[in-house]
């Protein structure tokens, strides 16, 4: 395939990034909220001669909560692997340079729209209902209280790796190359 034919995928990366790493922490925020109201709510309830529910959600519902605690570590390298990943496509694929003005527009509506979701998020936190789930997810909370800044380093070093593969890029078409 033609390197000038490809199209540019990691355009909306940025943005990408913002939304899924709001969506994934406040979804697995909300599973471990779920799981513990759905636990404390089997463990308060009354047992009687013929069932026992308190026990059984002692030995199933608390060990899942105790294994939900995963989750926490597994949004964050979600998130970090996505990040990861942004950079690794940005310095192995080759772009055009037309494209190079509209990435650096993608990132500033990324920046602006990092504010909003921070915003948002930050919001969520103060709330009384989930925000001590959310809470509990430290490095999510981290990077998505300060997601502007790591959306304007993501996507600056995103823009450097694009100038310096147009630069490559130019360089090989110039002595012969692909």
């Amino acid at each position: 395939m033609n390197r000038k034919s490809q199209v540019d995928s990691g355009i909306l990366s940025v943005i990408i990034l913002l939304i899924l790493s709001f969506a994934l922490i406040v979804f697995f925020a909300m599973w471990v909220y779920a799981f513990d109201i759905v636990t404390d709510t089997l463990l308060a309830v009354p047992s009687t001669e013929t069932i026992n529910l308190t026990d059984a959600a002692e030995r199933t519902f608390v060990h899942v909560n105790i294994g939900l605690g995963g989750l926490r570590m597994l949004a964050f390298v979600l998130i970090l692997g996505q990040v990861i990943l942004i950079l690794g496509i940005n310095i192995s694929k080759s772009s055009n340079p037309i494209l190079f003005s509209a990435y650096v527009l993608v990132n500033i509506v990324g920046v602006v729209l990092a504010v909003i979701i921070s915003n948002s998020y930050e919001t969520l936190l103060a709330n009384n209902v989930i925000g001590s789930a959310l809470g509990s997810f430290r490095a999510g909370s981290f990077i998505m209280l300060n997601l502007p800044v790591f959306a304007t380093v993501i996507g600056f070093l995103g823009v450097i790796f694009l100038l310096i593969n147009i630069s490559r890029d130019r360089g090989l078409e110039g002595s012969g190359g692909l």
